[in-house]
């Protein structure tokens, strides 16, 4: 299949039939083969593709270390984060959470660091720990550097505000804080 793909003159026929072949064999436990194959695509968005495929193959498997591994070294910010909020699922799914925090903590992508976080905070609910959620949401808020980054945080807890009115202080603190260091 490899070499019929090669052999076809449209460039994007091309790589389609070479992604797929990625995802084919990322399906059936040839890891090593389908990155070999990826590493050799020429164009970033295919590259990238054939990368979050076999993280996704990884995962599905239950190999989140090796997922996380493979992601580690993907270079593109943004494939890398896709990739990442998958394996935060994943942890999440396995009951994992204090990994999936660590791991969300270093996305690079903020929007996608966002949506990792609230991932957790909802998993940290699920598993009624409120407590733990409050703790996890002052972390995320010492962690805030810019007024987006505020305004990002703000929308991970907005469910949360009706339980727990004592963060809604918080954030007025919090945007009165940013506010002032940035002015």
């Amino acid at each position: 299949a490899q070499a019929l793909a090669s052999q076809m003159s449209d460039p994007d026929t091309r790589s389609r039939a070479e992604r797929a072949i990625v995802e084919a064999l990322a399906k059936i436990g040839q890891i090593a083969q389908a990155q070999a194959l990826a590493s050799q695509f020429s164009k970033p968005d295919t590259r990238s593709r054939a990368e979050i495929a076999i993280v996704e193959a990884l995962l599905a498997a239950g190999q989140i270390a090796q997922a996380q591994a493979l992601a580690s070294q993907i270079s593109k910010p943004d494939t890398r984060s896709r990739a990442e909020i998958a394996i935060v699922e994943a942890l999440l799914a396995a009951g994992q959470i204090a990994q999936a925090q660590a791991l969300a903590s270093q996305i690079s992508v903020p929007d996608t660091r966002s949506r990792a976080e609230r991932a957790i905070i909802e998993a940290i609910i699920k598993a009624n720990n409120y407590l733990e959620v409050i703790s996890y949401i002052e972390t995320l808020w010492l962690q805030i550097q810019t007024y987006k980054e505020l305004c990002n945080k703000v929308s991970l807890v907005d469910k949360l505000l009706f339980s727990f009115p004592e963060l809604g202080r918080q954030f007025a603190e919090g945007f009165d804080w940013v506010e002032s260091a940035l002015a």
